[in-house]
């Protein structure tokens, strides 16, 4: 049954089929009551003298009677990244991925448009420009969401709330083989599917003609939410208020826009229409994908995949097993598989936008190389030097090391002292303020620096860099990004260093105060830390260098902090923390 108004949904089944007269049957069918139940609804609207009979024809005031639930338009949510569909999404917005030949969102365009709606509204974050097309191609409008990168699906609802009313509300990633909307809507609803057997997607309970009652996560043999959903105009007036009060709260930064109904039921009247009949699909990954468009099994229309598969010398329908692992300030990375062992376990490894402009990449390629006898690292299995695309083998069981666990942290400075004692050099020897004059120049290409006293700050850091007892600092291989993220700890308590992008020649307090920095470590534990390195009490001079080095390097995350946030991220206060942190260390080394 497809909501409580079913002789609205009469009506709107004789205004749509055009020419074709309808029978009896052909109602019942598309109402999903019987035989007899259409008949009596038939008998009803004829009373109200919405149709004739035994014609079945809409009369003038059938029509009138449809007009307040005439679809005003449609809203698509299309800013999301997609993160469990990489490769892919690295490169298209997931709504854009081809099925069957055809962009998702194009198809959920053509569908809504030959049903009749005449407001299409995309709400676009991630990769937003390669939307932009769709403007001109079938006439929609598209809103940005500016907080698509740090924040959940009511976000991008609560940009066009002023829209809801008498629309359709989707997501650019479902596919419909058969088209579900409607020029008219009598009721709100939201669709989903029978789940046969467990399932941890959205699951509704039911009351009286299909009003959901309850919502929870998980179940079996249930319906769960899923596909379009319906906003009338009277549910959008009850929903809008409750939608700006979540907005508005703390903590519900990860919500979609069900929660609100969720949490509103009692208020919130709408039903479940079930879309089984329109063959209703949601991709998750790759494999979903290639398991209902085999095109994507020998080729997933990715340069990633397909560049995976050059460097490995394999088929693409070997690389299975996708999953991401990070999306960091500088990297993002997942695991894939080629086979069933361990051994075919591997990590890609993608920069973000403009890292290439601050890594050198090559130099990177070297330090492993020079690393390998030690047996701390990961193995580098390629890497490339112009764009930084690396592959390298899994750490099966590996997990992040826990700075805040006193044996760990002993671990993770003796580790990297050892790196440190080797003797080994790396080819690299960036000058003390050198990643600063880089990165200066990359922030202001962006005219991403919003600190009003960033030219005090950063002759602060610079006057520190330049006190005698930093020219006099050794230098050493330094993994120059060393945080508790880097330090993996495998199953047999041994350690892996890995992303060794920042490798270079440097004084080793670099380290130390990267980790004392990233850890988030107080003036008495970063004491403790830099003894527990030394293994004696510091001296002034080493004193001196690792504030200044913890400048150096508080002052570099900050303005790639500002950088990223130039290109749409939205970091917080990490920012302000590490500027903060830049000044502090900068007045210390100086005495001041």
């Amino acid at each position: 049954m497809l909501g409580v108004n079913l002789v609205a949904l009469t009506c709107r089944a004789l205004a749509q089929a055009g020419p074709v007269t309808l029978t009896q049957r052909a109602i019942a069918a598309e109402l999903g009551v019987s035989l007899g139940k259409a008949n009596q609804l038939i008998r009803q609207a004829a009373v109200l003298g919405y149709l004739t009979t035994p014609q079945l024809e809409l009369t003038q005031a059938g029509r009138d009677y449809l007009e307040p639930f005439k679809v005003a338009g449609a809203i698509v949510l299309a800013a999301g990244f997609g993160s469990r569909a990489v490769p892919l999404t690295f490169e298209t917005p997931k709504g854009l991925l081809l099925v069957r030949g055809e962009p998702m969102t194009e198809r959920l365009i053509r569908q809504l448009q030959a049903a009749g709606v005449p407001r299409i509204t995309l709400v676009v974050g991630y990769l937003k420009e390669r939307f932009e097309y769709l403007t001109d191609k079938y006439g929609v409008e598209l809103v940005f969401n500016p907080e698509f990168a740090t924040k959940n699906n009511l976000t991008s609802l609560y940009c066009v709330r002023d829209r809801l009313a008498q629309s359709y509300v989707l997501v650019a990633d479902n596919w419909l083989e058969t088209n579900p909307f409607n020029r008219y809507e009598p009721d709100s609803w939201m669709g989903g599917l029978y789940a046969a057997g467990p399932t941890s997607e959205w699951t509704t309970q039911l009351g009286p003609k299909g009003r959901i009652k309850g919502i929870t996560i998980g179940g079996a043999d249930t319906p769960v939410l899923l596909g379009p959903s319906f906003f009338s105009a009277d549910f959008a007036a009850e929903f809008v208020p409750l939608l700006e009060r979540a907005y508005a709260t703390p903590g519900t930064e990860d919500w979609y826009f069900e929660h609100v109904l969720w949490h509103n039921l009692k208020r919130l009247p709408i039903y479940l229409r079930l879309l089984d009949q329109f063959n209703l699909h949601e991709f998750e990954n790759l494999a979903e994908l290639r398991q209902f468009d085999t095109s994507y099994q020998a080729d997933a229309h990715s340069a990633i995949m397909r560049q995976i598969a050059q460097v490995l010398d394999i088929p693409q329908s070997r690389i299975s097993g996708i999953e991401p692992l990070k999306n960091g300030l500088m990297n993002a990375s997942f695991q894939f598989r080629t086979g069933r062992t361990e051994v075919d376990r591997f990590v890609f490894r993608r920069p973000q936008p403009g890292a290439a402009e601050w890594v050198d990449y090559a130099a990177e390629r070297s330090a492993y190389a020079t690393l390998a006898p030690l047996g701390l690292t990961d193995e580098l299995v390629w890497i490339d030097p112009a764009d930084g695309h690396r592959i390298t083998r899994f750490l099966t069981g590996a997990r992040p090391l826990d700075p805040s666990n006193p044996d760990e942290l002993r671990a993770a400075l003796e580790t990297i002292a050892q790196v440190h004692h080797s003797g080994l050099v790396f080819s690299a020897e960036p000058p003390l303020t050198a990643d600063l004059d880089r990165l200066r120049r990359l922030a202001q290409s962006r005219q991403a620096i919003q600190f009003a006293d960033y030219p005090e700050v950063d002759a602060l850091v610079r006057r520190a860099a330049a006190l005698p007892a930093n020219a006099g600092a050794p230098t050493v291989p330094t993994h120059g990004d060393y945080t508790a993220s880097n330090v993996l700890v495998l199953p047999d308590g041994s350690i892996r260093l890995i992303d060794w992008e920042l490798a270079g020649q440097r004084d080793p307090l670099t380290d130390v105060a990267s980790f004392v920095l990233a850890a988030g470590l107080d003036s008495d534990a970063a004491a403790a830390a830099l003894t527990l390195y030394t293994g004696r009490l510091p001296a002034r001079d080493e004193w001196v260098r690792f504030h200044t080095q913890a400048a150096l390097v508080a002052l570099a995350n900050t303005l790639w902090a500002e950088y990223r946030q130039a290109l749409g991220e939205q970091l917080g206060e990490y920012p302000l923390l590490t500027y903060r942190r830049a000044k502090q260390h900068a007045r210390a080394a100086l005495g001041l």
